[in-house]
């Protein structure tokens, strides 16, 4: 009996279908081991279905594994690619950044020739006016005078103005010290010279300074450039002469020194 029942349980897992479960029922020989049969089956077909079920989620995990594995891999592929475009990115930018910070030095040091040229400039001494006049004075600029000391529109003009072209040069009436240089109110930009008997010249509506306060300058060095600054009417050197606080008038005061414009 135990030798039939191998040989059925056998054939019947290898055939696995109804036409092996209809050949065991006939092979039985007596109702009995119809029945013996039955029961076998039926047991046999539950462990098929659990292997046969077992097959498919081994089937479905391996696919699913794959599925991941090259979701994984094309994952990996893009971030490598985007790290490799940062990268680029990134040593674009240093680039852009190397060149643009060599420029920013070539500009400071053409700008540095250039203030070094314009300070040496200012350092010679220069005839403004072609005019030297007597005690160290010299005509602050050439030009013509557009306006004289005295009342003006209403109001008292406590200078002279000398037009002529922006970037005409400006120099110290005399020998001094800076003791202003920069921002004026009224002149846009201005510079103030102390002088040693008292004086104070005044340079306003000037277009750029070339000197610093504390700065000693000579009769005749270039402190300034005509501009147009301020509440001006057009490029000229705005130019006053101080006297122990007064404000005295310029003209007079050169025409004093043989100066005459």
């Amino acid at each position: 009996m135990r030798t039939k029942f191998d040989r059925f349980t056998s054939a019947s897992f290898r055939q696995g279908s109804t036409v092996g479960s209809i050949s065991a029922y006939l092979g039985a020989e007596s109702p009995t081991e119809m029945l013996d049969r039955a029961s076998l089956l039926n047991v046999l077909g539950a462990e098929h279905l659990d292997v046969l079920d077992t097959m498919r989620r081994a089937v479905e995990r391996k696919t699913t594994l794959e599925r991941t594995a090259r979701t994984a891999l094309r994952r990996a592929v893009a971030n490598r690619n985007d790290a490799a475009k940062a990268k680029q990115a990134a040593e674009r930018a240093y680039t852009a950044a190397e060149e643009a910070q060599n420029a920013a030095k070539a500009e400071t040091e053409r700008l540095a020739d250039e203030r070094a040229a314009l300070a040496s400039q200012a350092g010679s001494t220069v005839s403004g006016g072609g005019q030297t006049g007597t005690g160290g004075v010299v005509l602050p600029a050439q030009g013509t005078l557009t306006s004289t000391y005295g009342a003006r529109w209403g109001t008292i003009h406590y200078g002279i103005d000398i037009a002529n072209e922006i970037g005409t040069p400006i120099v110290s009436a005399m020998a001094g010290e800076v003791i202003d240089s920069g921002p004026a109110s009224g002149f846009g930009l201005w510079v103030r010279v102390q002088h040693s008997n008292g004086l104070i010249t005044v340079y306003g509506h000037i277009n750029e300074s070339l000197v610093s306060v504390g700065q000693q300058v000579s009769a005749g060095q270039q402190i300034a450039t005509i501009g147009n600054r301020g509440q001006s009417t057009g490029p000229h050197l705005h130019f006053e002469v101080h006297q122990d606080g007064s404000k005295i008038d310029p003209l007079i005061w050169l025409r004093s020194h043989g100066i005459d414009i």
